[in-house]
């Protein structure tokens, strides 16, 4: 799978109400030594189909990236006031998104 590098934030991550997201600082796990990842495909199992996911966390998770993108997720990145903002979203919803018509 391709990843395509934007600079430009996406619009769904404008439109992901922050109080539907699922919000995850995994920063205090990891200070314990724990691993994160089988917290976080817990999270993302109970995801609705079109429900972000918003990891925050020190470093840029870049081995998660690759994990997520073959399990059906796109992501958006940004760098933010020293902290990594990741945003998540199963890649089927833009296609779900596309069948809805707005209707006037």
């Amino acid at each position: 799978m391709t990843t395509v590098k934007t600079t430009h934030r996406p619009v769904w991550v404008d439109q992901s109400d922050p109080k539907d997201e699922i919000r995850f600082d995994m920063s205090s796990m990891v200070d314990l030594g724990l691993e994160p990842l089988p917290t976080i495909n817990r999270l993302l199992d109970d995801m609705r189909p079109c429900q972000s996911f918003h990891l925050v966390f020190q470093k840029e998770p870049t081995l998660l990236y690759t994990i997520l993108e073959a399990k059906g997720f796109e992501r958006y990145s940004e760098w933010k006031k020293g902290i990594w903002n990741v945003y998540f979203r199963r890649s089927e919803c833009a296609n779900l998104l596309k069948g809805k018509t707005r209707k006037d």
